[in-house]
């Protein structure tokens, strides 16, 4: 029950997110009940292409987003002939089923991703969706477009945005505890969650209500001007720069180029002129063809962007999850440019051979400090172990590993000066280097 509270949540806030600029900036018919719908079609299609072999999983997710645009066309046009009819060529509403087209597409997609989010990723989903709420919202009345942003259906959907939010925080977050998952999903922590949530929201609606009204969003509206007027300014600016040193010198190139070519034809003899109307006119249509098919090529790619995001970003090649595992956000953009430097240096000579293991280990230790000599001397141990079918497990500590081999004292002695290497490399000193290599010669005496 649980699980299906959060997935419900998740659902709805992934409809609010686009139900808002729809809002905001058009005035297409489509409610949010009928969104949700949409989304809660990928939902559906994705839980049930998991439960299909491999190798169907892709058609079931096409007929689902095939019934999507077809849902959404229906609700517009009034039918889904209707709307499939509209993409015939010449049609007065081609455009709108292609943004309709989007629109469903777009909405089953993040259909499809409900059930793979967690904290982390809807606390992304939150930041960035407050952004577009609060561009949208803004930039729908200055413009003329969409719902005004004091009218009942657009406070509907800020409220119901940061009440769907907190909650679908609240709610992967208590899944990702495993700890305390079975305490927290509780009907007791649900309801007090819910009331805490509803608490926060009616306190600010009721301090936007005590302190806002048409004079203050009149005059939040004329402060997002006064903050846009200085970016035009310095906008015009440079496009002002712009034309006066590089369009007007290259303006005069082009006119002194252009003169010289006329010139060059007056000189030339005239051929004699044969009119033809039916050359113009098929030029003119072959222009036009041409136009139509670049105009087709570039509505194509959003399209096939989210297709392939539909069919290609796949659940099932995604590592189940444990029960009781819990999952840490790592850094791994530290590591990013010893990882480039890495690739580029086998890139560099592809066909050499590589080192792995103690080898690559032994190889990077190329300072002549006293931590990366005892170090360095510690790895030909372990290499030469490797050549007698010795080997350390992974768990055993370099201590249990000096115990389990001959000449204890000789090993004890390369031990202990690789842990101070490993533990205080500042405290290692030249003679416990010299120890260290001492220890290994004597070894390879035996």
């Amino acid at each position: 029950m649980a699980r299906l509270l959060t997935l419900l949540t998740l659902a709805s806030l992934e409809t609010t997110l686009v139900s808002l600029p729809i809002l905001a900036l058009t005035s297409f018919d489509l409610p949010w009940p009928f969104l949700l719908l949409v989304v809660a079609l990928g939902v559906a299609a994705d839980t049930i292409s998991l439960r299909l072999p491999p190798r169907m999983e892709r058609t079931a997710l096409a007929v689902g987003a095939a019934l999507a645009v077809l849902l959404v066309l229906a609700r517009q046009f009034g039918g889904p002939l209707a709307g499939l009819a509209a993409f015939l060529p010449g049609s007065n509403g081609l455009g709108l089923a292609y943004t309709l087209t989007l629109i469903a597409l777009f909405l089953y997609w993040r259909g499809t991703r409900v059930a793979t989010r967690d904290s982390l990723s809807v606390s992304a989903i939150f930041g960035r969706g407050a952004a577009v709420m609060v561009v949208a919202l803004l930039i729908g009345p200055i413009l003329g477009l969409g719902t005004p942003l004091g009218s009942a259906p657009a406070m509907a959907h800020i409220v119901g945005f940061i009440s769907l939010g907190l909650l679908a925080l609240a709610l992967t977050h208590a899944e990702d505890d495993p700890a305390s998952r079975e305490k927290r999903l509780g009907w007791r922590w649900l309801i007090s969650l819910v009331i805490a949530i509803v608490a926060v929201v009616l306190i600010g609606v009721l301090a936007v209500a005590l302190l806002g009204g048409g004079a203050t969003m009149e005059a939040a509206q004329n402060l997002l001007r006064l903050l846009i007027v200085p970016f035009a300014l310095v906008g015009g600016l440079i496009a002002y720069l712009l034309i006066t040193f590089l369009g007007e010198p290259l303006a005069y190139l082009l006119r002194a180029i252009f003169a010289r070519i006329s010139l060059l034809q007056n000189l030339m003899p005239q051929p004699e002129q044969v009119t033809s109307g039916g050359n113009d006119q098929g030029m003119f249509e072959t222009v036009t063809r041409l136009a139509d098919g670049a105009t087709f090529l570039m509505a194509l790619i959003p399209l096939v962007i989210i297709i392939a995001a539909i069919l290609l970003l796949r659940r099932r090649s995604q590592r189940a999850r444990a029960e009781d595992e819990e999952r840490e956000s790592l850094g791994v953009a530290a590591s990013l440019a010893s990882d480039l430097r890495d690739l580029l240096g086998r890139l560099r000579n592809p066909f050499a051979r590589h080192l792995v293991g103690l080898q690559a280990a032994l190889a990077a230790l190329r300072d002549d400090d006293p931590a990366t000599r005892v170090r360095r001397a510690y790895v030909r141990f372990l290499l030469r172990l490797e050549a007698r079918d010795l080997t350390r497990a992974p768990a055993q500590t370099p201590a249990e590993l000096a115990a389990a081999v001959e000449a204890p004292q000789a090993v004890a002695a390369l031990t202990a000066a690789y842990e101070r290497a490993r533990y205080n490399p500042a405290g290692v000193a030249l003679a416990d280097a010299e120890g260290a290599e001492r220890a290994l010669d004597s070894l390879d005496d035996r």
